[in-house]
């Protein structure tokens, strides 16, 4: 008795673990999410969006921290309009300064470029991969 018990509460511990990691697993993917989520989430990125004075769209985050501007970058759509100018790296350093209001993630970006750059220019990585590492 004492040992089917013991197999019993065994059973029910790994059971939790899993479905506790299961659940951590899916909850950040966009599959899984409830239909109003990203909609929410979007009408909070677009406080972030600012015209600037020749009536250009920016991304305007200098009011949050510098982990807030992150998570901003990452879901805005200023992001893939970023990614349209890669390889030429010029444009995307002129990008950064022309739309994006923000020391932090200015500095950030401009870090990424640089290390990216070096690598994809000496081979180490490909456009697909050096996309992706813009996801801060």
């Amino acid at each position: 008795m004492d040992r089917g018990l013991l197999v019993f509460i065994a059973i029910g511990i790994v059971a939790i673990y899993l479905t506790t990691t299961f659940v951590d697993t899916i909850q950040d993917d966009e599959r899984y999410q409830k239909s109003g989520y990203s909609e929410n989430t979007q009408d909070n990125d677009e406080q972030y969006q600012a015209i600037n004075s020749i009536g250009d769209v920016v991304l305007d985050v200098s009011s949050v921290d510098a982990k807030t501007q992150i998570k901003v970058w990452n879901r805005s759509e200023m992001k893939n309009e970023f990614l349209t100018n890669f390889p030429n790296f010029v444009d995307m350093r002129d990008f950064i300064g022309d739309k994006i209001v923000g020391n932090a993630l200015q500095q950030r970006l401009r870090e990424t470029i640089d290390t990216i750059e070096e690598r994809f220019v000496a081979g180490e990585i490909g456009a697909d991969e050096a996309k992706r590492k813009f996801t801060l």
